[in-house]
């Protein structure tokens, strides 16, 4: 190794300039723009054995791989209308949701 290099076991830092706090401010200013969030309504379906609700949603439409996505108080309110159902209490998932109750249509009822 020649006189310019680090030895075995040794370790030499090289000074990096720091940028100011305007100067990275100013190179992050245009990502932080570019993202854009609005929000759509949404009916999300929630199906328990014979029940169904619909829930209404609002979906979170940014300009990220992620995009769409749900609230986290959403997310809960589909959960908590999912264990309504499934509990088998109704009132509890009327307070957020429009419930249907499925029946099953006989094969022989259909006409073609």
């Amino acid at each position: 190794m020649g006189a310019g290099s680090p030895k075995r076991g040794e370790v030499w830092l090289t000074p990096f300039p720091m940028p100011s706090r305007d100067q990275a401010q100013s190179k992050l200013r245009p990502v932080l723009e570019e993202k854009t969030i609005s929000t759509r309504r949404h009916v999300k379906l929630v199906r328990q054995g014979d029940w169904l609700a619909e829930v209404t949603v609002d979906l979170i439409e940014a300009s990220e791989a992620w995009a769409p996505y749900l609230s986290l108080d959403d997310a809960r309110m589909l959960d908590d209308v999912r264990l309504a159902l499934r509990r088998g209490d109704l009132a509890a998932a009327r307070k957020h949701a429009r419930i249907y109750r499925l029946t099953p249509v006989p094969a022989d009822a259909i006409q073609s």
